[in-house]
């Protein structure tokens, strides 16, 4: 019994910790989620703010160029590409936040406009030592076939966040032309994520689905013991 308490138990926490994603269509940008607020524009044309770093192989500008890139739908602002232009491809491009994080309270979300979305686009996640905690390909949010224009293929991307998941980075790949997106923008815990998390949902399910389970062993191991007397 005390091995399926144990697994349970694991099982809900894991669940609590995993990082969760969503996307709203657009075409327009879809706006932020409640409660988020815009951190990079990219519309300067350059990259900031302070406290995330830009490396790698990518171009920030408001062009279009065909073959090569193009804004997301509705777009007319400078945006992020990966590979650079002049770059040759496959081209990979991360995004550290571990600075900006630090200077604000615990991060609970994360979004971006996803423009013309393709089924070679990868988003790997990062925590703070650069494990991979969640890989999205384009064909996860289909049908991920590059249209320009489609509110299906130009989606705001949403990224969800447990303190246990030590997020830091974001690890963008493209091995054709181009992953592109527009205006990130963050939630932080305004508590400062010091505190206790409540479960969401689908993890208090999983926990008294646990516990149920351990009932249900405790009864069945005290009617075995009942009959075998």
């Amino acid at each position: 019994m005390r091995e399926i308490l144990v697994a349970a138990l694991l099982f809900s926490a894991s669940a609590a910790g995993a990082v969760g994603y969503s996307s709203s269509p657009g075409a327009p940008d879809p706006g932020v989620g409640p409660g988020e607020t815009i951190i990079d524009s990219f519309s300067t044309g350059m990259v900031g703010p302070a406290g995330i770093v830009y490396s790698g192989s990518y171009t920030v500008d408001a062009l279009a160029i065909g073959g090569i890139r193009a804004a997301p739908a509705g777009d007319a602002t400078a945006y992020f590409a990966t590979p650079g232009s002049a770059s040759p491809t496959p081209g990979t491009a991360t995004i550290d936040f571990s600075g900006f994080i630090s200077a604000n309270n615990a991060l609970q979300s994360l979004s971006f406009y996803w423009g013309s979305i393709d089924g070679y686009n990868t988003l790997e996640v990062l925590d703070k030592v650069g494990n991979v905690i969640k890989t999205l390909v384009g064909s996860d949010i289909s049908p991920a076939n590059g249209d320009q224009s489609l509110p299906a293929t130009n989606r705001r991307l949403f990224l969800t966040f447990a303190p246990t998941d030590n997020f830091a980075a974001l690890r963008l790949t493209s091995t054709s032309r181009a992953f592109e997106i527009d205006d990130i923008a963050a939630k932080f815990d305004g508590g400062g994520g010091t505190g206790n998390t409540v479960p969401e949902p689908a993890s208090w399910t999983l926990l008294i689905s646990g516990f149920a389970l351990v009932g249900f062993a405790s009864r069945r191991q005290r009617r075995i013991a009942t009959v075998s007397c």
